[in-house]
């Protein structure tokens, strides 16, 4: 990738001063799209490709406005998110022919994510603003997945209230592994 923008520089199609901007939306591009092809190989091997787009189409808006646990590296980060994943998808294709354990889940996720939002963590500081922002985006994100949860629901389409219940499952667990990251990060910063 360097010398892909080494080579936009050199050809001027970038100035040097954006080229770390450039870089950094390659890489944020690269990362979302193995980040994608991730999600719908596991869901796929694990039983329907389509439910992997649907959830990586359901998860990534609240992920990316919720915040939550960040690993220290992508590599890790796709490594925990994928195994977070796999174990979400087996525990609901256990559950997914009980509608009330589903329904479950999905509020009691849903107000542990809007409760909770946004996460940050002691690389990104958000001021009040982006707080607010950020917690107004996730709760709308949140709610228009109840609504379509309830309405697929209603209209007994399993494929989608099981692709929501598993995108409010995954950001769940990565919002509270998030508060968790953060408590651990602040005692650390504490003692040192």
């Amino acid at each position: 990738m360097k010398n892909f923008i080494e080579k936009l520089v050199s050809e001027e199609i970038i100035s040097i001063e954006e080229k770390e901007l450039v870089e950094f939306g390659l890489k944020s591009l690269l990362d979302n799209f193995v980040s994608m092809i991730v999600t719908i190989l596991v869901t796929g091997v694990l039983g329907n490709w389509v439910q992997g787009i649907l959830v990586y189409l359901l998860a990534v808006p609240v992920r990316r406005n919720a915040g939550g646990y960040h690993a220290e590296t992508r590599k890790k980060c796709l490594i925990t998110s994928t195994c977070f994943l796999v174990i979400i998808k087996l525990i609901i294709d256990y559950i997914k022919r009980n509608n009330l354990m589903c329904v479950i889940l999905v509020i009691v996720g849903g107000l542990v994510i809007i409760i909770n939002s946004p996460v940050e963590n002691l690389k990104k500081r958000l001021e009040l603003i982006e707080k607010l922002k950020y917690k107004k985006r996730t709760t709308y994100f949140v709610l228009a997945e109840f609504v379509l949860f309830f309405a697929m629901i209603i209209l007994n389409c399993g494929l989608i209230t099981e692709s929501v219940t598993i995108g409010i499952c995954l950001n769940t667990i990565l919002v509270m592994a998030g508060i968790l990251q953060l408590k651990i990060q602040n005692k650390r910063l504490k003692y040192n």
